[in-house]
């Protein structure tokens, strides 16, 4: 799994299976504001070059759904990610953001 896209993300590891499906488990790091976040994931949808979802729980809990379609030459990509701010770590209180973007 890449870490390109999202550059917070310094790290997948532990991939429980060479192929990315659904099921397929990883761990994960991520570093905001200069502090090292960590947790485990899984991969709750695949399908190729149509869908791919993933459920990444630990510091911050993080569902991601992305969705991809061709349109003319190229392709456009549809994410929709919610995740909840690590508390403790970042804020006084837990929060839920939602963002949608095409």
């Amino acid at each position: 799994m890449c870490t390109c896209y999202v550059t917070s993300l310094t790290q997948v590891s532990g991939l429980s299976s060479e192929r990315i499906e659904p099921g397929t488990r990883f761990n994960w790091e991520y570093r905001m504001l200069g502090v090292k976040l960590h947790g485990t994931g899984s991969v709750v949808e695949f399908e190729e070059n149509r869908t791919f979802g993933i459920r990444m729980d630990g510091s911050i809990p993080v569902t991601e759904h992305y969705i991809f379609a061709p349109v003319g030459g190229g392709t456009e990509l549809c994410a929709e990610i919610t995740h909840e701010m690590p508390g403790k770590v970042l804020v006084d209180d837990r929060q839920q953001h939602s963002c949608r973007k095409a």
